[in-house]
């Protein structure tokens, strides 16, 4: 599976991007738990402590919010992140539909072109500059 994650700042501006192949995992659940601790680890690296996470998977965030032990087969994903979100400054998850995630789900199908995992720092990838640019218009509305 791909995995693709991206980092705005609150203005909608890309600081980060991160697309990556994961084998071995054909559950896409459990791809979604790894692009939330992908996101949450990412902003550690970055020093981006105060964020807010969006993913179009429900069963994810709502795993996220909840602060018990998960018990699933993506559990210790969960229970990853819920230590890495312990440093942070705040924090917090919302569940948006898969339309509005288009950048992260392209930036995965990009994990696919290359066997190497990529990582973006104050660029924005060419494969999603025409989505970011469209939300980017749409915010200034």
């Amino acid at each position: 599976m791909g995995v693709g994650v991206l980092i705005r700042d609150e203005k909608g501006r890309v600081i980060a991007a991160q697309s990556k192949t994961i084998h071995a995992i054909y559950d896409p659940t459990t791809a979604e738990a790894l692009g939330a601790l992908m996101a949450v680890e990412l902003s550690r690296d970055l020093a981006v402590f105060d964020i807010l996470l969006e993913g179009d998977s429900s069963n994810v965030v709502q795993a996220l919010k909840e602060k018990r032990p998960n018990w699933s087969h993506y559990g210790q994903i969960i229970e990853d992140a819920h230590l890495l979100l312990q440093m942070m400054g705040s924090w917090d998850i919302g569940h948006v539909k898969r339309e509005v995630n288009a950048a992260a789900h392209t930036l995965a199908k990009e994990a696919f072109r290359s066997p190497i995992e990529k990582v973006w720092i104050e660029e924005t990838p060419t494969c999603i500059s025409h989505i970011v640019n469209l939300a980017l218009i749409a915010l200034s509305l």
